[in-house]
């Protein structure tokens, strides 16, 4: 599912504060996927903080498995990653906010 998150990113090897951006990301219960001007390599971990709602903010650690050049942004990538060492209730808290957010698209989209 693909929607606009606050999201903070940045290597685990990386202590510096964390700095939110709001950008498009696609969310799983097992990993996510977003867009970045930072040429991680795969195996890297990263820390991810996401602010889904006011009351609902995750932070996960996730392994990059791919990194795709895009082709009309110079250094702009796609990264895709997965979610590794999550607690179960925050997996569960994510499922249930895009399980959410896919209602409400298809209230949003599709009723008569």
């Amino acid at each position: 599912m693909t929607t606009i998150v606050p999201v903070s990113v940045r290597l685990e090897t990386n202590s510096q504060e964390a700095v939110f951006s709001e950008q498009p990301v696609n969310l799983s219960g097992g990993g996510i996927g977003f867009v970045s001007n930072i040429s991680y390599n795969p195996g890297d971990i990263l820390v991810l903080v996401l602010r889904l709602t006011d009351q609902l903010t995750l932070t996960s650690r996730a392994e990059v498995l791919r990194l795709t050049p895009l082709p009309h942004n110079v250094q702009t990538y796609r990264v895709q990653a997965r979610f590794i060492g999550m607690a179960e209730q925050d997996r569960e808290r994510l499922i249930r906010h895009i399980m959410r957010l896919q209602r409400d698209h298809l209230h949003e989209h599709y009723s008569t």
